[in-house]
């Protein structure tokens, strides 16, 4: 029983994405899994080590993915983007599952790095980064509404080899709060 009441609420929300004969989807505790389409059989695994201690309600609605049009290019040609609910986005090889290392650090951008001081659960990243050109563009769910310094819904665009950050963009008045014009 404790730990049926330990393990955090999850939903299963997913879209399932198939690039060149593979089926890549993730879990709602950010696994991230490619199976063969006809037979079901797992190809890879990668698990990004999300600590769901800290999480609300799990979910993952899915993962993106890009192919390097550069012929030379061999390793992470193809790659798949997670985005995770400790605010990550991570660069996976499409073919062996492994981390992209030359995305980020050790194949990873962490966007909470910056935003203001916040709790676990209050940042988190659910939904498939959309992948435009060589960028890869997230925003992110925040726990608005607990309070008026909560950290900011800000959508950025990294580029998709190097994971460098290419532009940012916050939809809100950076001076204004949503509750200044309510009177």
């Amino acid at each position: 029983a404790d730990l049926i009441e330990n393990r955090s609420r999850t939903t299963f929300v997913v879209t399932p994405i198939m690039v060149e004969k593979t089926l890549y989807y993730c879990t709602p505790y950010n696994r991230v899994f490619a199976l063969d389409p006809e037979t079901g059989s797992e190809r890879w695994m990668f698990d990004p080590k999300v600590d769901m201690s800290e999480e609300g309600l799990t979910n993952c609605r899915g993962v993106s993915s890009w192919i390097d049009k550069d012929p030379e290019q061999k390793t992470c040609k193809h790659r798949i983007f997670l985005g995770t609910l400790d605010g990550r986005i991570i660069s996976i090889d499409g073919k062996t599952g492994e981390r992209c290392t030359s995305f980020g650090t050790n194949g990873e951008v962490d966007l909470s790095e910056g935003l203001t001081k916040h709790e676990p659960g209050e940042y988190t990243i659910t939904s498939a980064p959309a992948i435009i050109g060589d960028l890869v563009i997230s925003g992110a769910m925040v726990a608005d509404s607990l309070r008026l310094d909560v950290p900011a819904g800000v959508v950025r665009a990294y580029n998709v080899r190097t994971g460098d950050f290419v532009w940012g963009w916050n939809p809100t008045h950076p001076e204004k709060s949503q509750f200044d014009e309510m009177g």
